[in-house]
């Protein structure tokens, strides 16, 4: 199935002010090349969007280009990130622009008669001057007193269209059902469809908006609606949703486009992984949430801290860093910067190598993204990082030192640092201390140091509270488990937009669980798809409170579709315990507690793990199945 986006706003009033409003509940982003919207359903007249899948779409099957509908494809290519919001202005992108004071994402044509930078939706059938969305006698335009405008996917040459979402809208005084429609029993080609809610059992909203108003969507888990047996992703049935309840007339409020990062600005980044424990397995892992791809040049990467000393990361825009200032190349510290034009594409995870590309090969299978230093004594094509002083030989990298991380105490920091300036922006922090060791060089605290022009705000300060408080095992890391970093205070500080990296409580917001470095996008064997499948040799009870442990690899994390599904012997779905569709990049622990989808205890007996991954770069699915024997005591 394609992947489920929602409808979340759809402004019906003012020609120029009429738009449609996408969200991406997911955790990755969405190619749309397949999607489609429609307002164009005539039941009477036999037009239906499905009917694309009968091949030669007109105005006849599918409508749209008459009578103020239209039908329309999303641009190739065009995609929406992971947690974002488009607006689709029907009417154009000026009169967009005019109604609201800013741009849309996409626009359902070209109102301006010229090109501009807005994506214009494609047609599905006609040309440039009559189409699926424009003709000589129709412009689009949504009925305001009752219609239904349809999110949908479907790929050429196939006879099944998904549902993706579905709202329609009838003022209560409003006779007309023509808007309405099921594909219960109906086949296209080799496709049957399942059922739909009957049309006169579906719950448009009941009333028409004022202008300046829109249709809000208010839940996002979609009510009611039926999740299973029908025909949209999963078998959502996306025509039973009670719109009554999941929507409210409110002011309209079309989601601004997301502002590309400005060249130079600072931009959020997440530290996700951190492997401290035997030397050869060292790495840190570095995440961007965000929509735009980050260019790493002024980006810098550190364990340098030490207080004792006065040597501190921020101490970079005194100008001419040393050792004795900002540290690296000494104690088995480095600091490093990123190669200049490097960057991390949205949603991509990359891993930097500690010891040497060739030592991390070793260890895990495949090359990582970025090394500290070349250890092999030539170039292996693997980037290296850039030191910030010394030269070839002794460096902020690697000097008297080769560089490590400490097992009992260490700071790692991840900051922005445009040459020149008096100010460094922390990105990302992530401290570990075992409660033996004994140090506390490794904590610090910028608040109201001035280093030239620029005075630091006030800031939590690292702390041996707030530090990870269990030294890394072997075969385990520091593994990020939330990604809004907790109660991590969010402004009045020296981060991006204020955060305050160093408040954020790191024994709450990441766990120790054996270490699963994310593979590269692109080369090193990023391409393949790893995973692994565990669970224990062992009858477990649900009844007696036990839990079922299932352990997970799953690269690349943030590359894949993985699922993790309990069957029956008779290979019927009990429950899915996993699917980063919904619940983000997997873990690697995952527990069971023997309910099935419904809450219910399954019987005692064999069942079976699933765990199914699917690249989607590359469309490769790897499947590793492990059985699982759920028993009952006995009574006396």
């Amino acid at each position: 199935d394609p992947d489920k986006l929602l409808i979340t706003e759809v402004c019906t009033k003012d020609t120029g002010a009429e738009f449609i409003e996408i969200h991406n509940p997911g955790a990755l982003a969405v190619d749309m090349s397949d999607y489609y919207l429609t307002d164009a359903v005539n039941s009477p007249a036999s037009q239906f969007y499905w009917r694309i899948a009968e091949g030669s779409p007109s105005t006849a099957t599918v409508g749209g280009g008459a009578d103020s509908d239209f039908h329309a494809k999303f641009p190739d290519g065009f995609s929406i990130a992971a947690g974002d919001t488009i607006v689709v202005a029907v009417a154009g992108s000026t009169a967009f622009n005019t109604a609201y004071g800013y741009l849309p994402d996409l626009e359902l044509y070209e109102d301006d008669g010229t090109a501009d930078d807005i994506p214009d939706m494609a047609f599905i059938f006609g040309d440039a001057t009559n189409n699926s969305i424009i003709s000589s006698s129709s412009t689009p335009g949504l009925t305001d007193s009752a219609e239904t405008v349809i999110l949908y996917n479907w790929k050429s040459g196939e006879d099944r269209v998904v549902d993706i979402d579905v709202f329609f809208w009838k003022d209560f005084l409003s006779t007309d059902t023509s808007f309405l429609f099921s594909k219960t029993d109906v086949t296209v080609g080799s496709h049957s469809y399942l059922p739909d809610t009957d049309t006169t059992s579906q719950t448009p909203f009941d009333f028409e908006t004022d202008p300046g108003f829109s249709y809000h969507r208010i839940d996002g888990n979609e009510g009611t609606q039926t999740p299973t047996g029908s025909n949209g992703v999963d078998g959502r049935d996306e025509t039973s949703e009670n719109l009554d309840g999941t929507f409210q007339a409110a002011a309209a409020d079309p989601s601004r486009p997301a502002a590309p990062p400005v060249p130079g600005d600072a931009v959020k980044l997440l530290l996700t992984e951190i492997s401290t424990r035997g030397s050869e397995q060292e790495f840190i892992e570095i995440y961007n949430p965000g929509a735009e791809a980050v260019d790493l040049s002024d980006y810098y990467l550190t364990d340098a801290n030490y207080s004792t000393g006065g040597q501190y990361y921020y101490r970079i825009a005194e100008g001419n860093p040393t050792a004795t200032t900002v540290g690296g190349g000494a104690h088995s510290d480095f600091h490093a910067r990123f190669p200049d034009g490097y960057s991390i594409a949205a949603g991509d995870t990359i891993v930097i190598a500690v010891p040497g590309s060739s030592v991390f090969f070793d260890e895990f299978g495949f090359n990582p993204d970025l090394e500290l230093y070349e250890e092999a004594g030539g170039s292996d094509g693997v980037p290296d990082m850039r030191w910030i002083f010394g030269d070839a030989t002794s460096n902020s990298i690697v000097g008297d030192t080769f560089p490590t991380l400490t097992n009992g105490g260490e700071t790692v920091i991840l900051y922005h640092f445009v040459t020149g300036a008096d100010k460094v922006t922390d990105i990302d922090v992530f401290v570990w201390k075992d409660p033996s060791y004994s140090t506390t060089s490794i904590f610090f605290n910028k608040t109201g140091v001035t280093i030239g022009s620029h005075s630091y705000l006030a800031e939590n300060g690292t702390n041996e509270t707030d530090a990870f408080g269990t030294q890394n095992e072997f075969g385990n890391s520091y593994h990020r488990t939330d990604a809004t970093e907790g109660d991590q205070t969010a402004t009045g500080s020296n981060g991006v937009d204020g955060r305050d990296e160093t408040s954020e409580d790191f024994d709450t917001t990441f766990a120790m669980l054996p270490y699963s470095p994310s593979m590269p996008a692109e080369g090193g064997g990023g391409d393949e798809t790893t995973i692994q499948l565990q669970v224990p040799a062992k009858t477990f009870l649900p009844g007696e409170g036990e839990e079922f442990p299932v352990f997970i690899v799953s690269n690349p994390r943030s590359k894949s579709e993985t699922r993790v599904r309990v069957f029956d012997l008779e290979g019927r779905i009990v429950v899915t315990l996993f699917d980063s569709r919904f619940d983000g990049n997997p873990p690697n622990e995952i527990h069971w507690d023997g309910r099935d989808s419904l809450y219910e205890r399954v019987k005692g007996g064999m069942y079976v793990v699933h765990l199914s991954v699917v690249n989607i770069k590359t469309g490769k699915m790897e499947t590793k199945t492990a059985p699982v024997v759920v028993g009952t005591r006995l009574s006396n």
